[in-house]
């Protein structure tokens, strides 16, 4: 097999990043002092970008997980990030608009992991954000 020649690679990553039809804030953590001196965790946009946002696997298949002898469907959020973009384990991602339409309330997730630089695309799992810091 030829090796790829850069103009084919950045070919590859411009169809990669139009095929991302949703949009994203990152959202990176910032830690202060709070009552009692206890640090309180807050989040900050860093900047918004294009996105492609999957609420199932990447494969498309759901785990299932037993719950008290019930069947639960355990699915795992994904996003897909132009490659360059900056994000860490840390930070959260707030959905803003989704296949081009704005999403009201926005959907907020945390960070699973660290991010994988996947040929074109970098890809983070993501856990959905179930209470806000007090």
């Amino acid at each position: 097999m030829l090796p790829m020649r850069p103009t084919e690679f950045t070919v590859m990553q411009a169809t990669h990043t139009d095929a991302m039809r949703d949009q994203c804030v990152l959202m990176e953590p910032q830690t202060s002092a709070g009552r009692n001196n206890k640090p309180v965790i807050t989040y900050t946009d860093a900047g918004s970008s294009a996105c492609g946002f999957n609420p199932s696997t990447a494969n498309g298949v759901a785990s299932e997980e037993v719950l008290d002898s019930t069947a639960v469907v355990i699915t795992k959020p994904t996003l897909r990030l132009p490659a360059g973009t900056v994000i860490r384990a840390s930070w959260r991602v707030r959905i803003t608009h989704r296949n081009g339409q704005v999403l009201t309330p926005a959907l907020t997730f945390e960070v699973v992991g660290d991010p994988a630089t996947l040929g074109t695309a970098i890809v983070v799992e993501l856990a959905t954000v179930t209470r806000e810091e007090v």
